[in-house]
């Protein structure tokens, strides 16, 4: 007889992210195109997230203070790789979201130009 999905329970077992993540001001870091590059756009709408450093094969990501371990699990498991979690202020947050990856409505005007502009532009092969 097929066993009945437990929905209460959508984890086997109880998610834990290690080391735990700490709180930082985002003025401390320094933003380069290559490191916005390691989250999409899209990705970091979705999460609220912003790359902040790449040290040893590891991406270090601010997320909102506030943020779940499931959501970090999830950011994780989205990107398949490695990471560790600065927790920041939602509002500074928002604002480097803006500056880096344009207004949630249009991504166009941010500094850092969105795959389909840079296909326009020649600078990634077509599909």
């Amino acid at each position: 007889m097929p066993m009945k999905p437990n929905w209460s329970k959508p984890f086997a077992r109880p998610i834990r992210i290690e080391p735990k993540p700490v709180e930082a001001d985002l003025s401390q870091f320094e933003f380069t195109m290559d490191l916005l590059r390691c989250l999409p756009g899209t990705v970091a709408r979705e999460f609220e997230a912003l790359p902040v450093g790449l040290h040893g094969g590891i991406l270090w990501v601010a997320l909102p203070k506030g943020s779940s371990d499931a959501t970090m699990a999830r950011l994780q498991t989205a990107l398949r790789r490695t990471l560790r979690f600065f927790l920041v202020d939602p509002e500074s947050l928002r604002v480097l979201l803006n500056r880096y990856y344009g207004p949630p409505n249009d991504p166009r005007r941010g500094l850092l130009p969105g795959r389909m502009a840079m296909r326009r532009r020649g600078r990634l092969p077509g599909d």
